[in-house]
């Protein structure tokens, strides 16, 4: 089939669609962690009242078994046994 130079005037074939060239993005600075160096030159005075203030915990020996003997504890697991 052929077209005439004024049918193809008419209608003019839609230009193809040309998409932009794909950019990568730009490229984030490397992230370092930062690092510090102490030097142990400077003396904090608030550190060391500090370290003195620790004391040692109590334990709490009413949450442990402490005042079970251990005839009483044998007692116990026996129980818990026989039980089954």
């Amino acid at each position: 089939m052929t077209t005439s130079l004024a049918t193809a005037a008419d209608n003019p074939t839609p230009p193809e669609k040309v998409e932009p060239p794909i950019t990568p993005p730009p490229l984030e600075p490397e992230e370092r962690p930062i690092v510090v160096h102490d030097s142990g030159l400077e003396n904090d005075d608030d550190e060391d009242e500090a370290d003195d203030e620790i004391k040692p915990r109590k334990v709490d020996e009413a949450a442990g078994d402490e005042g079970i003997d251990d005839e009483e504890e044998d007692d116990l697991e026996e129980d818990e046994s026989e039980g089954k």
